[in-house]
């Protein structure tokens, strides 16, 4: 079962700004092309949660840099979407410890993100002195809780591993923007979802799934609906006719008038403390044909054949015949 781990950031309502550096700042709204309703959006998956208890800020970057935890990520700051196909992290030293990489997290004892630092660049390394590249770093670690987002700045000097530096947004840049965002409310959530089956009969109404949560969890426990809940179920994209998510219970309801075949459902999970973190998931419904039982089939009673009044006239007669020959032969003995 992997994991997957969801960060949800705040508006950027009120930011610090830089158009120049160091003495160009502003606060308010950022500029073109971001807006105040964008937020940073994130996530990323691993194989099995992260270790937990992690007090000590540990590298889960790829290798050499981390302890490669990380088998996928995808960030966006409202403009730039950093993957694994397009992105790097910053590697280890960097930041003013020896321990701390672009992708470095505290856990609980749950193995959910308590502190973390994340500092990603794109495109992809290496980065050369002169080259335009932007840059994403989430932090609760160091400098504080918040987000720094360089748009479009210029590399000053590379990193060994190929990310570059760019400390100062300069005039030889004009579209170079560096936004410092305070997200004290940005919330981590993670997910650990497994793939559901149900089975169900054409013809009759039933319940194919009892809960389509019950086997997914929500931040290192298992997932609850209804009272106390910890998740959110709905149906992703569109379900066949006659098929449906119950979200209060998780129940998976077959009508009478689905027709028997196999069918794959996408559902929606998310945290009930945090709505805006979701992943998908699946069921797989078959749907049998209805039982068919034969009719009952009762024999009709053998009939006993019967004479017509014409054999029995005749048959009287015949043994009152029989009858009178008898009493004939006896009377001439004596």
């Amino acid at each position: 079962m992997s994991t997957t781990y969801v960060y949800i950031g705040t508006p950027y309502t009120s930011t610090t700004y830089y158009t120049e550096m160091p003495d160009s700042s502003s606060q308010g709204t950022p500029p073109s092309p971001y807006s105040p309703e964008m937020k940073v959006l994130g996530r990323f998956t691993t194989t099995n949660r992260l270790p937990a208890n992690l007090s000590t800020p540990t590298s889960i970057a790829p290798a050499p840099e981390g302890a490669n935890l990380m088998n996928d990520w995808q960030f966006n700051d409202g403009v730039i979407e950093y993957t694994k196909n397009n992105s790097n992290f910053t590697p280890l030293g960097t930041q003013g410890s020896p321990t701390i990489s672009g992708a470095t997290v505290t856990t609980d004892n749950l193995g959910n993100i308590v502190n973390y630092f994340f500092m990603m660049q794109s495109p992809q390394a290496p980065i050369t002195v002169g080259q335009i590249f932007s840059s994403l770093q989430l932090s609760k670690i160091i400098w504080g809780n918040g987000e720094a987002i360089q748009y479009r700045a210029t590399c000053i000097f590379p990193f060994p591993n190929g990310t570059c530096n760019a400390s100062y947004v300069t005039a030889a840049s004009p579209d170079d923007i560096l936004i410092s965002h305070n997200s004290t409310e940005a919330i981590w959530s993670s997910f650990d979802t497994l793939p559901d089956t149900g089975e169900a009969v054409s013809g009759t109404a039933s319940t194919a799934i009892a809960n389509i949560a019950a086997n997914d969890g929500i931040n290192g426990v298992p997932a609850t609906l209804g009272s106390g809940a910890n998740a959110i179920v709905a149906m992703q994209g569109t379900w066949p006719s006659g098929i449906s998510l119950n979200a209060d219970t998780g129940a998976v309801e077959v009508s009478q008038l689905v027709a028997p075949g196999s069918y794959v459902v996408e559902y929606q999970i998310c945290d009930f403390k945090s709505p805006s973190a979701c992943v998908t998931s699946s069921a797989s419904l078959t749907i049998a044909p209805p039982t068919v039982t034969p009719p009952t089939v009762t024999s009709a009673p053998t009939p006993v054949p019967t004479l017509s009044e014409c054999m029995l006239i005749s048959l009287s007669a015949l043994v009152a015949g029989i009858g009178l020959t008898g009493f004939l032969k006896r009377r001439s003995r004596y």
